[in-house]
Formats: C-alpha cells, sequence, structure tokens
C-alpha cells in the first residue's frame, strides 16, 4: 500500500488541495495522512482546524471545530481509518466549497474598487463619496474611485451594482429613500432594492435647508406663508427626483404651512439650485452645502433649518422648531450597499474600515462638519433595523403626501 503524507498545517491551503485530490483520485487503497492523523473524515477534520486556526484565523488550538463536513461523515469510520477514493474526494469537495470564499475575503480589495452613486458630481453625495473613497484608497493601498450615474432617483446606478459580481469591487453609496422611491415610481423596476443588496455601513446623515428665491416678496417662513395663500397654485418647489429626500422635504414643508406649490423635479443639486437662483422655482428644501454656496453669494435666501439645532454654518437662519412648525422630515442617510451573495467577511470588512473613517473625530471636524452632515454609526443587523423603520415610514409618506 503506498501512502503519501501531506501536511496541511505547514502547505498552503490550495497546495493542500491538489496534492490530496491527486492522491484520491490515483490509487484505491491509499491512506491519507496529516500532520493531524490519518484523513478519514476525522482526520481531515484535523487538518483542516490546523490550517484554519493556526495559520489563518489565529486562534488556538482547542477553539471550537469548524470542520465543513457533515457530522454523520465524521462519525463513518474504517477499520484503520482508511477512506475510499469516493468518500475523499467527498470530503475534499466540501473543502474546495471553502477555500476560495476564504482566500478571496483575504485578499480583498487586491484591484480597483468603485463607488457608483446616482447623482452628479459636484453635490453633497459625491462629495461625501469622494471623502470617503480618497481615505479608503489611502487605508488599502489600492485605488477607490467614484462613479456617476444620475437619473431615475437612483435606479440606474442601483441597476448596474445589483447586476455586478457580488466581490466587493462595485458599491452602491444610495440614500435610504432612494432604495425605496425605486420600485414604488418605477412598475419595470430590474432590480429588488431589498433583496438584491446587503446594506453594509451608515455613513452620514444629512440636515435641510428651506432656500426660497429672491424673485418673490418675502424674507422669511411667515411672508412665504402669507404670500403663498394669498395666490394658491402660483409657486413651485424643485427638487432633484421625484421621491427624493429634496422632493418629500419640499412637500412636507409645503403641508406644515398650508400652502399649494407644484413640483419641479431636476437632475440634480446644482440644476436644481440655478433654477431658484433664476426664479424658475421660488421654493427649495435641500442639503445646507447644497445652498450654502449661493446662499453666501446673496443669489438665494435660506429663511429655516430643519434640524433640532441651529446649524454652525448658518447660525442666524432659525430652525422650524423655533418658528413654531412641526417638521418631521424622512431620514436624510447615506449607506454603502452590496450586491446580495458577497461573503460575509468581504461584508464586514467593508463596515469595518469605513466606520473607522466616518466615526473618526477628525473625520467629522474636516469633513461632515462644514458641508452640514451628522455621523450616522450604524452598521449591519442595526442598520437594517434603522433603514425597515425607514422604509415603513417613507411608504407613510408617500400615501399620505399623495406623491406618485
Amino acid at each position: 500500500m503506498r501512502r503519501e503524507t501531506v501536511d496541511l498545517g505547514r502547505s498552503s491551503a490550495v497546495a493542500a488541495l491538489v496534492k490530496l485530490l491527486a492522491l484520491a483520485t490515483s490509487t484505491n487503497t491509499a491512506t491519507l495522512r496529516s500532520s493531524s492523523g490519518f484523513i478519514g473524515a476525522p482526520g481531515l477534520c484535523r487538518g483542516w482546524n490546523n490550517y484554519f486556526q493556526k495559520t489563518r484565523l489565529n486562534q488556538p488550538a482547542d477553539s471550537p471545530t469548524i470542520c465543513p463536513i457533515p457530522m454523520a461523515a465524521r462519525r463513518r469510520r474504517t477499520r484503520r481509518h482508511s477512506m475510499s477514493p469516493r468518500r475523499a474526494l467527498f470530503a475534499l469537495a466540501a473543502l474546495a466549497a471553502v477555500l476560495p470564499a476564504v482566500a478571496s475575503a483575504q485578499a480583498y480589495p487586491s484591484r480597483l474598487v468603485r463607488i457608483v452613486i446616482g447623482v452628479p458630481p459636484a453635490g453633497v453625495q459625491d462629495l461625501l463619496a469622494r471623502g470617503v473613497a480618497e481615505r479608503l484608497s489611502k487605508a488599502w493601498g489600492q485605488p477607490v474611485i467614484v462613479e456617476n450615474r444620475p437619473g431615475a432617483t437612483g435606479s440606474i446606478a442601483g441597476n448596474q451594482v445589483a447586476k455586478a459580481e457580488p466581490d466587493g469591487y462595485s458599491i452602491l453609496m444610495s440614500t435610504a429613500n432612494n432604495m425605496e422611491a425605486a420600485p414604488l415610481l418605477q412598475k419595470n423596476l430590474p432590480f429588488d432594492p431589498v433583496k438584491d443588496f446587503i446594506p453594509v455601513v451608515g455613513l452620514a446623515q444629512v440636515r435641510s435647508v428651506v432656500s426660497i428665491s429672491n424673485g418673490i416678496a418675502a424674507s422669511n417662513v411667515k411672508e412665504l406663508a402669507a404670500l403663498a395663500h394669498k395666490q394658491p397654485g402660483t409657486f413651485n418647489y424643485g427638487s432633484w427626483g421625484v421621491g427624493s429626500v429634496a422632493h418629500l422635504d419640499a412637500a412636507a414643508f409645503a403641508k406644515s404651512i398650508d400652502a399649494e406649490f407644484s413640483h419641479i423635479p431636476y437632475k440634480g443639486g446644482n440644476e436644481l439650485m440655478l433654477a431658484l437662483a433664476s426664479n424658475q422655482v421660488q421654493m427649495a428644501v435641500t442639503t445646507v452645502s447644497t445652498a450654502l454656496p449661493l446662499a453666501r453669494q446673496g443669489r438665494i435666501k435660506t429663511i429655516a433649518y430643519t434640524g433640532n439645532q441651529r446649524s454652525k454654518l448658518l447660525p442666524d437662519v432659525p430652525t422650524l422648531g423655533e418658528l413654531g412648525y412641526t417638521f418631521d422630515r424622512p431620514s436624510g442617510v447615506f449607506s454603502f450597499y452590496l450586491p446580495a451573495g458577497t461573503p460575509r467577511a468581504i461584508v464586514d470588512k467593508l463596515a469595518e474600515d469605513t466606520a473607522r473613517i466616518v466615526n473618526a473625530p477628525a473625520f467629522a471636524d474636516e469633513f461632515l462638519d462644514i458641508n452640514g452632515m451628522e455621523t450616522y454609526p450604524y452598521r449591519g443587523a442595526e442598520l437594517a433595523k434603522q433603514l425597515d423603520a425607514s422604509r415603513k415610514n417613507y411608504l407613510a409618506r408617500m400615501k399620505d403626501l399623495k406623491i406618485d
């Protein structure tokens, strides 16, 4: 009887697998060994544990078994622990199914990573994506780029990532509202926002500011409400897409002051603000960073902030609460999503590395505060729970505001 020894404790996983497969298929009576003993199913498990606990996972040798071979197979022993070629192939197939995912997760990322967003360049979402991408690139030593795919309330970007390989190299950055709006606003949506994605990590939460055109005779919320009541149906508000955060915020604000406005959607925040500055629309509710440049130039007027406290960037602008208005705004939360089927190790690595960046005080000081954003420290199951609650709130808001 010919015997050969394969030491799983010192060989690479791939090399050991190749040797074992060769032995299993080349002899009818071979007895296979590992550094832990004969490789009947029990010996193979010991070799597996030695390799992953000592070499890959740096866990103590007495850690619980992680052998992928079914318990029934491990209990079946032949005399002298010998294994037939069929049983050897069965056991090795279990190893072969697991090793590629482990190896790919350990190597991630080993090449360029794309962050896909559904808005044009230069808006707050684009700025946030590029800020995180730059820092991830430094942490990983690999290029991380931002790819803008605007249109259809983010569903063009969503479809691209949903159809991508689930390997962590295509990341969707989106808001909860965009993910929720897509199936409601498009009957033949080519992807399912819930089933086709894994929520990975929250990046930031944005607050909004109410801005009005210089072309109307109003300088504050009270004057705007009075003017709108005198001329019902005369004024428009704008957003960057049907069902977007800007759409829901503006509709909710109009309702809070009991005024009628018509909605005009645009492709992005910059286009919207130019329309506001030229009086094509008379009101918009946008992120602070979107409104701030034109407000500082005196081309638009900022009249109210939707946060609970005044913005550091607009300390002279009162909150709606201060003015006596109730404003139950939707969640303006930016998060990372990966395609369903992405290995858990890759999901966890992206979540951990990203959370380390966005939750650092330096990132808040250097990036979030100056762009009117706040940290949103949720990931994994807790993030999924938060997004589910947001989804229910969004559906109720869409129904309440009769947005279709």
